[in-house]
């Protein structure tokens, strides 16, 4: 065990080279841990690899009286004692930070003592960090239940994302690259998303269960153990499911009752060119390409349904999925959306060359990607603004994001902001396109009939309609607004605020002079 006080936390600081980036929208929760007194609680930074733990200690450690912090690295083979020793070694020291703590051997049923003794008895401020964030999760229901204020690092949403890594930074950015900070380096190459997949998720997951209870927790996850086939099936199972997103966005894409109506409505966005795709159409080219999809494993097959329940819940825990309430089938969204869309993306090269399209022209091969690319693209915006604005801590105290289909299944929203205080309804359509059509981007949000059924069925009001895209803002005829993404998601509470004054005919500058107001970021 390493550990560094004093002036030699400079070169710690060097190493981090904290100086070149900007703090974590959860810095100012970890400073007030720090500054707070008669707190008999610990800290810990809870979140998969690359997602700024180890850099938001540091910048956390580097704003404190240097002489009273001590910056300990945990090693393999490590245990509760040796931090014990640490810390009794340095008794003019207050502010512990510990990384890579889930290495030590009994960290998560020794854990306890670290609150118990050292922060509640001794005034002490103690600091967590692990790769097996796992780990953290177990212990938190058992050793840490109680005793520890936890920060969740895995989710960095688009609005953070943007100003961790600038702004010329857009929601494609965020689609193929975002849910780490390394900026496109883990995701965007040929092996990034199974190594990440593999090393920070499924060894994650496997690693921690062997460590808690002397390996007593697999529960039905143990026959896959002793098989050693655990990591293996977590990377199917998370490969399954992006494959399944793409078959259902294939669906949606070149179903045959929207062709003509697309076919239309894309002769006049540049994105595309005039390119006929009737014979991209046919049923049942679309059910062989979604056959081929399907991840033929004997593995896959053999798992039961109650070892897939037990893998997801793990998945959720570690903040990877996100499981959209009241979908039938539990609809889940990729908390970092660069593992998804590398997946997708694979899928869809190889679909391009695969033999199922070998006797169209390469034109309409590409044309049949492109289009599908779109599609997959829009279907991940839609889910990235969804997961940011349910967890949005300004906004889920009082407003319940859904979707909503109608009974017939002819008209959809894609989301709608219910206000359960005032039993009212903003309702949104989110389109990835760049261009101004409101005839097709608005068509549900103008259809009176759609409207009313969502009132009667939800037992709420429409209070604003507006499209989220990535043109310009700018106001539309009967109250709907358009807004680009970057604004919308910079300042949610405000867009949402300034999309009811217009649909109730308020002046469209004044309020979008107040959406454009960002919220206080002074990280």
């Amino acid at each position: 065990m390493e550990y560094v006080t004093g002036k030699d936390l400079d070169r710690i600081f060097k190493s981090k080279r904290i100086a070149s980036f900007r703090k974590r929208f959860l810095f100012p929760e970890l400073m007030d841990y720090l500054h707070r007194e008669e707190d008999p609680r610990l800290c810990t930074l809870y979140g998969l690899r690359r997602t700024g733990k180890t850099t938001l200690m540091a910048q956390a450690a580097k704003e404190l009286d240097q002489d009273k912090v001590c910056w300990v690295h945990c090693e393999e083979g490590d245990d509760i004692q040796d931090v014990k020793n640490v810390i009794k070694g340095n008794p003019a020291c207050r502010y512990f930070f510990l990384d890579e703590v889930t290495r030590l051997e009994n960290f998560t049923s020794a854990s306890s003592i670290l609150a118990d003794k050292y922060v509640a008895e001794d005034g002490k401020k103690i600091v967590l960090a692990g790769t097996d964030s796992l780990g953290f999760a177990l212990a938190f229901g058992t050793e840490l239940f109680d005793r520890t204020h936890i920060l969740h690092t895995t989710y960095i949403p688009y609005a953070e994302y943007r100003y961790l890594l600038g702004e010329d930074k857009d929601i494609d950015d965020y689609i193929e690259y975002g849910g780490t900070l390394t900026d496109g380096k883990v995701f965007y190459n040929p092996e990034g998303d199974f190594d990440y997949t593999n090393d920070a998720i499924a060894e994650n997951i496997q690693h921690s269960l062997e460590l808690f209870r002397d390996g007593g927790a697999f529960g039905p996850l143990l026959p896959l153990y002793a098989r050693d086939e655990l990591t293996t099936c977590i990377e199917k199972l998370v490969e399954l499911d992006n494959r399944t997103f793409l078959a259902k966005n294939i669906n949606r894409t070149f179903k045959s009752h929207d062709m003509g109506r697309l076919s239309s409505n894309l002769q006049h966005d540049k994105n595309f060119e005039d390119i006929d795709v009737t014979p991209l159409k046919n049923p049942e080219l679309i059910r062989e390409i979604r056959d081929a999809l399907l991840i033929k494993d004997p593995l896959l097959h053999a798992v039961s349904p109650e070892t897939v329940r037990e893998i997801k819940r793990y998945l959720k825990r570690l903040d990877v999925i996100y499981v959209v309430p009241g979908t039938e089938e539990q609809e889940v969204i990729f908390m970092q959306p660069g593992l998804r869309y590398s997946q997708v993306r694979k899928q869809m090269d190889i679909l391009e060359q695969s033999p199922l399209l070998k006797g169209f022209s390469p034109s309409l091969r590409k044309e049949f990607s492109r289009r599908l690319d779109e599609q997959v693209k829009g279907s991940m915006m839609e889910d990235i603004l969804f997961v940011q604005l349910a967890k949005d801590k300004a906004l889920r105290e009082r407003y319940r994001v859904t979707k909503y289909r109608d009974s017939a299944g002819t008209h959809e929203f894609d989301l709608v902001i219910v206000d359960e205080e005032q039993d009212k309804a903003v309702l949104l359509e989110v389109k990835h396109s760049k261009e101004y059509l409101p005839s097709h981007q608005a068509l549900h949000l103008i259809d009176e009939a759609a409207c009313q059924e969502l009132e009667e069925d939800l037992h709420v009001h429409v209070a604003g309609k507006a499209v989220i895209y990535r043109g310009e803002n700018m106001s539309c005829t009967k109250g709907i607004s358009y807004w680009n993404v970057n604004t919308f998601m910079d300042n949610p509470k405000g867009c949402l605020e300034a999309i009811e004054s217009i649909y109730q005919g308020r002046g469209w500058k004044e309020s979008l002079q107040k959406a454009l107001r960002k919220p206080g970021w002074t990280r």
